[in-house]
């Protein structure tokens, strides 16, 4: 993909871990798409209907991604006159039109226009301008320290199916060298940042509660120095807004005990009815079509005109 892509993990981070051989994979997109649509699980992980397409929104995503984790690696590993003098505006550049050939060559096909893709650079730039210009309300380098970005879970969250492995990657983990306390950052992309609504739906809220469980197991860390963060990149602001808007908004989700019980259970159900204690997919479940509030789930779907594979007096109405 682009080219600043790449993790960093302090030594005594560096499990060297290794993926399993034999096993079925299973990451929080994969509960996240089981919980809204059980039929369009099936379809995409059993069935292998779907690949991954891409759009202008995970290139973007994507290139901002590597290059905050780059700058943030450049603070905390060297200077910070080292990270001013990043130059934003051609990394940007270069990660969006790298992350897009590289996709439109999977494809087979365009899927924006010279136009979508200076306004999406134009965005970036604006965010990571802000981002710079207000680092030390964001990063602290004399009491915090980078640990690590994409640092790896891997390891089976059901011990009776440890054929099932959990697959994630966290976008950043510093430490507060004054308390010990460990912070995982997980960066968003959006076009106006998340409403009340986001902010209360547990499914999109649970990724990083279950980021936090099992990074406690995987690093033998106790659950309750960890603290979770999402931060939340704003591509528009509102041109009608009588206040001061940030470009950046932060967002911690409820993370107590029983929180976390709470997601733990809801992605043991998820384990329980997709797998089998062998590792093998469950294929007797019923894995009905749930149309979410006012049809959200089925507006973007690519099943939605199948009525052999999803036949809408089948589905759920929610």
């Amino acid at each position: 993909m682009g080219q600043v892509k790449e993790s960093y993990v302090i030594p005594q981070f560096d499990l060297n871990l290794q993926k399993p051989e034999n096993s079925k994979f299973v990451s929080y997109s994969q509960f996240s798409n089981f919980k809204k649509c059980p039929l369009y699980w099936k379809l995409c992980h059993i069935d292998k209907l779907k690949d991954r397409e891409a759009s202008i929104h995970t290139v973007f995503g994507d290139a901002m991604h590597s290059i905050i984790q780059m700058w943030v690696k450049v603070l905390f590993t060297e200077t910070i006159k080292k990270s001013e003098e990043v130059d934003f505006s051609e990394l940007l550049k270069q990660e969006l039109k790298t992350n897009y050939a590289a996709e439109v060559e999977k494809q087979g096909k365009h899927f924006s226009t010279k136009e979508e893709l200076t306004e999406f650079y134009l965005d970036g730039l604006e965010i990571l301008q802000y981002l710079r210009k207000h680092r030390s309300a964001y990063f602290s380098k004399k009491y915090e320290m980078l640990v690590g970005t994409e640092i790896p879970i891997l390891l089976p969250p059901d011990p009776n199916k440890p054929n099932v492995v959990l697959m994630g990657y966290l976008d950043m983990v510093i430490q507060n060298t004054k308390t010990g306390r460990y912070r995982i950052v997980d960066f968003k992309t959006s076009t106006k940042g998340w409403n009340q609504w986001d902010k209360k739906d547990e499914v999109k809220t649970a990724q990083l509660v279950l980021y936090k469980v099992y990074f406690s197991q995987q690093y033998n860390i106790p659950i309750d120095m960890i603290d979770i963060e999402y931060m939340i990149l704003k591509r528009k602001l509102d041109p009608d807004s009588l206040w001061a808007q940030k470009r950046i908004q932060m967002f911690e989700p409820s993370n107590g005990k029983v929180t976390c019980n709470k997601v733990t259970k809801m992605f043991q159900e998820f384990l329980d009815s997709c797998f089998l204690p062998d590792g093998s997919y469950n294929t007797t479940y019923n894995f009905q079509a749930k149309t979410g509030r006012n049809f959200f789930n089925c507006r973007y779907c690519e099943f939605r005109e199948r009525e052999d594979l999803c036949p809408v007096s089948k589905r759920i109405i929610l």
